[in-house]
């Protein structure tokens, strides 16, 4: 080889190294990326654990407050039917005839 093939393959060789050193570069800023994303995807997993328990304990406050609504109704459905009762006797009208208007 003469001087000129050598200084042109000594060329080609530094290319060459400039070309790996731009891939490790690109490399590394998918690398970062890669972490970015990561971190995103840990974050967004988080948030979507926190509304999911937001979520069941919404609804757990939801049933216990509708037991509440119907023991209520209940009671309140249990006491107009003795005031009916008890109205109905002062009036003297007979059970047979407001069986009818008895809300259940």
């Amino acid at each position: 080889m003469n001087k000129d093939e050598l200084e042109a393959y000594r060329q080609v060789l530094d290319l060459q190294k400039q070309t790996l050193e731009g891939f490790e570069s690109v490399f590394a800023g998918y690398k970062e990326i890669l972490d970015a994303s990561r971190e995103v995807f840990e974050l967004q997993r988080q948030a979507f654990n926190f509304y999911i328990e937001q979520f069941d304990r919404r609804k757990e406050e939801l049933e216990h407050s509708h037991t509440e609504t119907r023991q209520l109704a209940l009671q309140s459905s249990a006491q107009l039917n003795a005031f009916i009762t008890q109205t109905n006797k002062s009036l003297g009208i007979s059970q047979v005839e407001t069986d009818s208007h008895q809300y259940k």
